[in-house]
């Protein structure tokens, strides 16, 4: 068979649904027992922006195998900045992608529990082929007035809006490679953050000779896109985030888990 790529998106109309949480103790997480910190990167776009929607984040190709290469899982969490502290190990910047054992991930997870992360709901796992690369998303749609249009009408002008949308939320694309004689997977992610500015800004125009005054809006924001390229064995896991990605209006901040599972065969 001539598998194609799985792509997952989750446009949701909510930006993000956490889970509720009980008594909250803001207290430091506990520090990661780290194998190793993984190089990253921090890309912050302001002005004009917004997520693309993920499946034209994903890239097609078709390869002669017969079995997915792994099943990649992502648990997504909004976490209070200051439980995060030095103990998550981020560097100047507040940012951290650390590999660790999955049983300290695990540890880390019920850690976050503690002090009450909020679980972000979506899509949580992605089947990939080797070397594609594939995308999850919890992203809010929003529709705004991009422009006006001109018709005529028996004699008269009408200016109807023309309606577009912009996606914020999260974007989380992965790709992957595996070595089999090693039996190691490479992976290269990148976690995007994006929040736009509340309500609109709004600027009235004339429509060209006629000189009619419409008001269309212009949706602003900040993207920060996180970068990483990790080398995980059988019994390791992925540790990323930190402070420098604010995820919601509450001033919580992203933390991803990420793990890697050789996929079953068809």
């Amino acid at each position: 068979m001539k598998p194609s790529l799985l792509s997952i998106a989750s446009p949701s109309l909510a930006l993000l649904v956490f889970a509720s949480c009980a008594a909250v103790e803001h207290a430091p997480l506990a520090p990661l027992a780290v194998a190793r910190h993984e190089p990253l990167k921090l890309v912050v776009e302001a002005g004009r922006t917004g997520l693309q929607p993920a499946s034209a984040n994903v890239r097609f190709e078709a390869f002669d195998v017969d079995t997915p290469l792994m099943t990649l899982s992502l648990k997504l969490y909004a976490v209070e900045p200051e439980c995060v502290g030095a103990a998550f190990g981020a560097n100047a910047a507040g940012l951290a992608a650390l590999a660790c054992s999955r049983a300290e991930a695990q540890r880390f997870e019920g850690d976050l529990a503690r002090v009450g992360a909020a679980n972000i709901d979506g899509p949580s796992q992605l089947t990939l082929y080797d070397g594609q690369r594939a995308s999850v998303s919890v992203a809010r749609q929003e529709a705004y007035v991009a422009d006006f249009e001109l018709t005529a009408n028996e004699g008269s002008t009408i200016a109807d809006p023309r309606i577009d949308t912009v996606f914020e939320g999260v974007l989380f694309v992965a790709t992957a490679k595996r070595d089999q004689s090693a039996h190691t997977t490479a992976i290269d992610v990148e976690l995007t953050v994006c929040r736009l500015d509340h309500p609109f800004a709004e600027h009235e125009v004339e429509l060209f000779e006629h000189a009619l005054p419409v008001t269309i809006q212009v949706p602003n924001g900040i993207s920060r896109r996180l970068t990483a390229h990790t080398v995980l064995a059988a019994d390791e896991a992925l540790v990323f985030g930190g402070v420098a990605l604010p995820v919601d209006a509450h001033g919580r901040v992203l933390i991803a888990v990420l793990r890697a599972d050789p996929a079953v065969a068809n």
